[in-house]
């Protein structure tokens, strides 16, 4: 039995391996893939920090904190 499972279970393995890759291959290789999930992600939390108010509030403290830190090096300089 234990022959058995060590000479088919490298084939299965390879299976896995050459499947899981393959689909990783295909995200990480294709530009065109990568191009598509950046704008996924990116529309998305541009549309969160855009289109809704607590997006808004997030951006405007940001915007805020990047005053205060400008403000801040201006006096040092």
């Amino acid at each position: 039995m234990t022959q058995t499972v060590e000479r088919n279970a490298p084939s299965l393995n390879k299976i896995l391996q050459t499947n899981a890759g393959y689909i990783a291959g295909v995200i990480v290789e294709n530009p065109f893939v990568q191009a598509f999930l950046g704008l996924l992600v990116y529309g998305g939390i541009a549309f969160v920090l855009m289109f809704t108010d607590a997006g808004q509030r997030i951006t405007g403290d940001l915007l805020d904190l990047l005053l205060g830190v400008c403000q801040l090096v201006g006096e040092l300089v």
